[in-house]
């Protein structure tokens, strides 16, 4: 049996905290990049986005030992959105993706809203645009 090779990283997203941002990515473990626009190099138009620098950001587990993500929320601008894309593989066999995207609500537990897509939901699109049932990639 092969292992799981997988890859998250965010989007880029504009932060009203940068220390705060950067000091919560540090317990992440993640590495913080940041992007700034060749048309003037404003502070504003500054962006943020992490990578992962050993592990996955998006912990599957509840511990007392685990960061969550969502932390990161409270450092976005007004507006923004977080979103964590991973993607990975199995040998040649298998082959995983989704995205998930993490916005401030108030109202939502831990005032945190959700969507998330999964690669596979192209099968289900396929057959409600197509009326196709297409076969899986991988069983």
């Amino acid at each position: 049996m092969s292992d799981y090779i997988g890859f998250q990283r965010t989007n880029f997203v504009k932060v009203k905290d940068v220390s705060g941002f950067k000091n919560y990515a540090e317990k992440l473990e993640a590495e913080v990049i940041k992007i700034t626009p060749p048309d003037g190099n404003k502070p504003l138009d500054t962006r943020y986005a992490l990578i992962p620098k050993s592990h996955n950001l998006f912990s599957d587990t509840d511990t007392d030992e685990s960061i969550p993500i969502e932390g990161l929320i409270q450092f976005l601008e007004d507006g923004e959105v977080l979103i964590l894309q991973e993607s990975g593989r199995q040998a040649r066999r298998y082959c995983t993706g989704n995205a998930t995207a993490m916005r401030y609500r108030e109202g939502y537990p831990n005032n945190v809203e959700y969507l998330q897509v999964n690669i596979d939901d192209i099968y289900a699109k396929v057959k409600q645009d197509w009326g196709i049932e297409a076969t899986m990639a991988s069983s």
